[in-house]
């Protein structure tokens, strides 16, 4: 008897535990789930137009910072290239870009194509039909077009002699022209001449920036390409005499310490070119290779060269209407 007492009463606090836990589990459940919903309700933002002009701008720049940050992770993660274009309220433009570090977006306007892709070009650039009239008759102007605000100006009135190319800084408002025998060196901000480098060679014929930016190779129609590092001096550190014939194009690449010039003998050059940031050394300068392949087309050779964005790749194409890709 005493045991069969017992046993109820063993069952019973078994009973009382167990209903006791349940309403414990389903207090929980409920303030859990209230919890979420606290949470999310806070979490919660009602988009729309901010009204506040300081709380909107404030917002716009924490996350203009995320989207960038957010697009750069991306590009890593993935591999993938990636372009992104924010304009501001005032019009202002930011931009990120995976495939054209260090580079500018150029629209040239060509005159081919539609009258509707002309009228486009013509209106992405702001340039009237009486403008373009005018330059048409100086051969000397160079226009700079700020895609912000669709327009074209023309900074440079006063160009001592014939302009061949013009580059950008890859970093800097800082902008490089060529002219036949100097190249001159522009502060875009201040718009005035910082620096002119003297080639000492007879005809121009390319230029190129290194993406430090401290660095230039001058190519020109004599087979000689000039070195110049602008910390130094204007006068060209190091003059190489690699073509027989006209250079037409010389290049950096972006990554590798690689330059490359192409020339009309039909043959394209490639060269070791280490630039270290103790400016008490000098760059090193190395030739690599010799590429050949192109056929001469009415006294012509290879016309172009370009480097891989990312791989040591050299591309050329030349007057034969081929286009080759060297990769070793």
């Amino acid at each position: 008897m005493a045991r069969l007492v017992g046993n109820m009463r063993e069952s019973e606090g078994r009973e009382n535990n167990t209903e006791i836990s349940d309403l414990v589990h389903k207090g929980l459940s409920v303030l859990h789930f209230l919890l979420l919903d606290l949470f999310a309700r806070w979490g919660r933002v009602e988009v729309r137009r901010i009204e506040n002009k300081i709380n909107r701008q404030v917002t716009f720049s924490k996350r203009k910072v995320g989207l960038l940050k957010k697009a750069c992770e991306l590009s890593v993660l993935c591999d993938v290239e990636l372009s992104l274009i924010i304009f501001s309220s005032r019009g202002k433009l930011f931009d990120f870009s995976t495939a054209s570090r260090g580079c500018d977006v150029l629209i040239l306007d060509t005159r081919l194509g539609s009258a509707e892709n002309q009228a486009r070009v013509k209106e992405l650039l702001h340039v009237e039909e009486s403008k373009l009239e005018e330059d048409e008759g100086d051969s000397r102007a160079i226009l700079i077009h700020q895609l912000s605000k669709k327009h074209t100006q023309n900074p440079f009135k006063k160009l001592h002699g014939l302009p061949i190319a013009a580059v950008f800084h890859p970093t800097r408002s800082i902008f490089f022209i060529s002219t036949k025998n100097h190249v001159r060196v522009y502060d875009l901000l201040k718009q005035k001449l910082i620096k002119k480098l003297e080639t000492g060679l007879c005809e121009v014929s390319s230029i190129a920036i290194h993406p430090s930016g401290d660095n230039v190779i001058v190519g020109s129609k004599e087979g000689k390409m000039c070195w110049f590092d602008m910390d130094l001096s204007s006068k060209p550190y190091r003059t190489l005499k690699t073509h027989p014939k006209d250079i037409t194009n010389v290049t950096f690449h972006r990554l590798y310490p690689l330059f490359a010039s192409s020339s009309e003998d039909c043959t394209a050059y490639v060269f070791h070119g280490m630039v270290y940031s103790d400016l008490n050394q000098n760059p090193f300068i190395v030739p690599l290779e010799i590429l050949r392949g192109h056929n001469s087309s009415n006294d012509r050779g290879v016309l172009d060269c370009k480097f891989h964005p990312r791989q040591p790749w050299l591309f050329t194409a030349g007057a034969d209407s081929v286009i080759k890709l060297y990769c070793h």
